[in-house]
């Protein structure tokens, strides 16, 4: 099985990668987190400090947030408080956040949180883990998967 590292070394070069995280900022975020991260996750953040492109699945477009910002983003949006259980570390460039699921273990499910004005919405399920997300950065989304709303402009 392909490491973390590996994936981001060889996927489709359709995303724009940045340079590895500070380990102190790493070590930081883990301190502060209210639930063990996941090691992809931070494996993840150790190859790259945040990334955005195109995503093989639905919503199709992925930012994952840089090291420095993910803490205040999650206390700005209130993840904690509105999502116990909960953790933010990116976004689909639109508003929408993605999130994981500290709270149910391994493999530990991304979603997507919409949401409309101040209030969250229901989640939807993106991957069954990081890892499986990572999969799919930089892979074009086939044709056939794009929903009228991702064409409208």
């Amino acid at each position: 099985m392909k490491t973390i590292h590996d994936l981001v070394r060889n996927a489709p070069s359709g995303w724009e990668r940045s340079q590895p995280a500070e380990p102190d900022d790493i070590g930081r975020l883990e301190r502060r987190a209210p639930l063990p991260l996941p090691a992809d996750y931070l494996d993840f953040l150790r190859a790259s400090n945040g990334g955005e492109g195109p995503l093989g699945v639905e919503p199709g477009w992925f930012a994952i947030w840089p090291v420095e910002h993910v803490w205040e983003r999650n206390l700005e949006l209130s993840v904690f408080t509105e999502l116990p259980g909960y953790f933010a570390f990116g976004s689909n460039g639109a508003g929408e956040m993605f999130v994981l699921h500290l709270a149910a273990g391994e493999p530990f499910p991304v979603s997507m949180v919409p949401s409309i004005g101040d209030g969250l919405v229901d989640l939807v399920r993106v991957a069954p883990s990081f890892r499986a997300l990572v999969e799919q950065f930089g892979v074009e989304m086939p044709e056939s998967e794009v929903t009228d709303s991702a064409v409208e402009s």
